[in-house]
């Protein structure tokens, strides 16, 4: 007996034990999927192996990697306002450790140091032009003046004057808040700025926790007790990325039920039978909870990349289940008994649609060669999806036929003829216009493989990542109220990071990086490049004894001077007990950034990008990434820096790396999948060509449609390759089964099937387009007008090209023996129900 027979007897003898063992390991496979956690971090598209992330680790094991908390304080009363920042940001400080790492009210004790100090920051030049002139104010008022110095010269006490308006501007570049306080926009905003643990950030309930404690502080000072105008409101990057944490969950969620739905109502219409949706939406829900119970037992979580994986494995995976049912159908409308018709569709469909699962899941697994684990984890996904999809159908499925069977309510059938609402516009196409049908694709085919060679051959990569940001409604307007507190402080571009083994590197290292920046000029992408010591004055014991000498002076010459001269002067004198500063000296806020976890100071180095650029521009970041990543020192060890500006670039450079070898490892890996299961040339044409044909379809559309290639629609490429060439394999497979069938009548029965195949395909695509994240929903759309492409020449060319075939190979004259298609398929009815009989005879005899 051979094996599909041994399978059949198994699964109508035997169906509820199938269904038995399919339900024991789905209870196990949804409860592991229920714990799927979802990482929204783009550090963990990453290999740990990258070196960005392992900097980056190694940064936030050492320095304070908080996340940004703002509150904004609206109001029409400025003093009311801050007495309420003062109060609030005393409460916050009063929160359990932990909580809260730091809480910037205010710039007042800053501008205080600053203020105190602001001779010792003064430029030496300056200083010592202020010094020159005093002592030539001395000179003119002592008796041995000569009479020799230039009338022109400028008084001291005016030198005085000029050099203090000096330091008070650039005390000015320090502090821009007169009252000390974040305000702006004309005093109706102020801003407090606090950093949470970084643990917080990717701890989501633990975020919610935190922002409705700190929300209970803020309610419980009665903001509108300070002044009735005043309004708190919660925002910065913490909110923000909570918000889009949600948003994209439920982008899957109700992307996820949108597609079932779907899926689902074009099978009703398809099938016209209600118990098809009992029976491939159980055998769906069983192949979509193995995959995602395997992908928590192999991978414990989903990214970015893959949480919109329940709706394409949904719609590609149930195709099987499609074809195997279609063809039970046929075989039953032609008379067939249960087992006959089972047997029939197991061992008719199984060949092909396991050649179909097997090119899906090599496209899919094509991406598994990569490092870029957006991939990687995307390609494991995906490919186990679809073979235990296909097993799904296989097992589960023709059980639940056999059960549907022997259930009279469900297994009646209707007396009307069978009407295919998905192949008739395909098949009168076929039938009414055979040589438009392989003329018009093809013409379409070159065109838009010219468009093609010219989109990949410009560097079709997207770099505006504006153009991949969240499409978040801000309804409450939170994301903009973020934007215009972060400007009152001017917070600058996403920097990098460095962190030198010894204190005395951090300079060697900065100085190295000045001198690249200097070098190239203009283009260079590096901007200022900071150290603990930068902030320190300079030259200090110089200074020092230069003011203790302009003390002397102004002293000495304040008895010649006038009483309104000797005020000004004595309002201007350096003052007493300035002392040499140390880093120790410097206000916390300045020292946070320098500081390390276990209170060591001096070894990190602050590198900031050129000013006028923004995070948003991946060439610049690319840019700026290479020149900061890894410097080399005087002594050979080489510093590498670390920051989301490179985590960025690293992605960038991954998709241009992985990409183009996961096309080529599909292309490859679908082509021997071909030669393997056809083995016969022009049947390996025939699939290879209408694949590339609608692979050409694809980007052409894409590139006349402006669009352009990211890190997330990359994919939609080699999945196309592998998904696409199921159509074709299909309908080879087919007419190589049955050669004497027409091509119109391959299209009318197979061809339907195909068609819902890849409707239900577009679908779990198409859902995408839903998501707010516009690399999600741009993979969504590039693969849906692959899945349109593949099936149009599928359906359209390649039934074309076996007419035109079949055409050139009828006799010319002689008698003709072919059975016409009509006389074929009453001939295989009648034969199908006489040995239907005798298998349902034997396999009751076998039970």
């Amino acid at each position: 007996m051979s094996l599909t027979r041994r399978a059949t007897s198994l699964l109508y003898r035997r169906p509820w034990m199938v269904l038995a063992g399919a339900a024991l390991s789905l209870a196990p496979a949804l409860w592991a999927a229920s714990r799927l956690g979802l990482e929204t971090d783009f550090k963990d598209l990453l290999p740990r192996s990258r070196p960005s992330v392992v900097e980056m680790d190694r940064l936030a094991a050492h320095l304070h990697s908080g996340v940004s908390l703002q509150i904004a304080v609206e109001g029409q009363s400025l003093p009311a306002m801050e007495r309420l920042a003062d109060d609030l940001a005393a409460r916050l400080r009063a929160l359990p450790a932990g909580l809260i790492e730091h809480v910037d009210e205010s710039f007042r004790s800053e501008r205080a140091f600053f203020e105190r100090n602001r001779w010792l920051y003064a430029r030496y030049e300056d200083l010592q032009a202020a010094n020159d002139a005093l002592e030539r104010r001395v000179i003119a008022e002592t008796p041995f003046d000569l009479g020799l110095d230039d009338g022109g010269a400028d008084d001291g006490d005016g030198e005085l004057l000029g050099l203090e308006r000096r330091l008070r501007a650039r005390a000015s570049a320090w502090d821009r808040f007169p009252d000390g306080y974040y305000v702006g926009e004309g005093g109706r905003l102020l801003a407090l700025f606090v950093t949470v643990a970084s643990s917080t950030g990717t701890d989501f309930p633990a975020a919610r926790r935190l922002l409705d404690r700190i929300r209970a502080e803020i309610d419980a000072l009665h903001p509108r007790s300070y002044d009735p105008s005043l309004k708190v409101t919660l925002t910065g990057d913490l909110v923000v990325g909570l918000r889009e944490y949600d948003a994209l969950k439920a982008d899957v969620l109700a992307s996820s039920a949108l597609c079932v739905a779907l899926v689902l109502a074009v099978i009703v219409l398809y099938f016209g039978r209600f118990r098809s949706i009992l029976i491939l939406g159980a055998t769906l829900l069983l192949g979509v909870g193995w995959t995602f119970g395997f992908a928590r037992l192999a991978i414990g979580h989903l990214n970015t990349s893959t949480a919109f994986l329940g709706s394409i494995v949904a719609g590609n995976g149930i195709n099987f289940g499609i074809v195997l049912l279609a063809r039970y159908f046929e075989e039953r409308r032609r008379g067939a008994a249960t087992a006959f018709a089972l047997n029939t569709a197991l061992r008719r469909t199984a060949p092909a649609t396991l050649g179909a699962a097997l090119a899906a899941s090599i496209a899919y697994g094509s991406l598994m060669s990569t490092d870029f684990r957006g991939f990687n984890q995307f390609g494991v996904i995906g490919g186990v999806g679809m073979l235990l999809c296909w097993v799904a159908s296989y097992t589960a499925l023709p059980a639940l036929i056999v059960l549907s069977e022997r259930i009279p309510w469900l297994a009646q059938r209707t007396a009307r003829p069978w009407r295919d609402p998905m192949a008739w516009p395909f098949l009168a196409l076929l039938r009414r216009a055979p040589r438009a049908a392989i003329v018009v694709p093809a013409l379409a085919i070159a065109m838009a493989g010219a468009l093609t060679v010219r989109f990949l051959a410009h560097d079709p990569f997207e770099y505006d990542f504006r153009r991949l940001r969240n499409r978040v409604p801000d309804r409450d307007g939170i994301v903009e109220l973020g934007r215009r507190t972060a400007r009152i402080r001017e917070a600058g571009n996403d920097g990098a990071l460095a962190l030198v083994a010894r204190p005395e590197q951090a300079p060697v290292l900065a100085r190295a990086m000045a001198e690249r920046r200097d070098r190239e000029g203009a283009g260079s992408p590096i901007g200022q490049v900071v150290t603990l010591s930068d902030l320190v004055p300079d030259r200090q014991p110089e200074k020092l004894a230069l003011l203790a000498h302009m003390q002397r002076v102004i002293d000495k010459v304040m008895p010649h001077l006038g009483p309104d001269e000797r005020k000004s002067v004595r309002a201007h004198r350096p003052p007493d007990g300035l002392r040499v500063l140390t880093t120790a000296d410097l206000p916390l806020k300045l020292r946070t950034p320098f500081t390390e976890t276990d209170g060591t100071l001096g070894r990190v180095v602050v590198v900031l990008p050129r000013s006028g650029h923004t995070a948003w521009d991946g060439e610049f970041l690319l840019r700026f990434a290479q020149a900061v990543e890894a410097t080399p020192l005087e002594d050979g060890e080489v510093v590498r820096a670390a920051g989301r500006p490179l985590i960025f670039a690293d992605i960038v450079r991954s998709v241009l790396a992985d990409g183009p070898r996961a096309v080529a490892l599909s292309l490859a890996g679908v082509l021997l999948l071909v030669i393997a299961t056809l083995r016969r040339g022009r049947a390996i044409r025939l699939v290879l060509g209408t694949l590339l044909g609608g692979l050409a379809l694809m980007l052409g559309v894409a590139a006349l449609g402006g669009m352009r290639l990211n890190f997330l629609n990359f994919v939609a490429i080699p999945i196309t390759i592998g998904v696409g060439a199921d159509y074709a394999i299909n309908m080879v497979r087919r007419h190589l089964d049955q050669p004497d069938r027409a091509p119109a009548n391959l299209v009318a029965t197979t061809g339907g099937a195909v068609v819902l195949c890849s409707l239900t395909t577009t679908i779990g695509y198409g859902t995408l387009l839903l998501a707010a994240n516009r690399a999600i929903a741009s993979f969504g759309l590039l693969a849906a007008l692959g899945e349109l492409a593949c099936l149009g020449t599928a359906l359209v060319m390649l039934p074309a090209l076996l007419e035109a075939r079949r055409h050139r190979a009828a006799p010319v004259a002689g008698p003709s023996r072919a059975v016409p298609v009509r006389d074929l398929e009453g001939y295989l009815g009648a034969w199908s129900a006489a040995n239907s009989a005798h298998v349902d005879r034997s396999l009751d005899r076998e039970g």
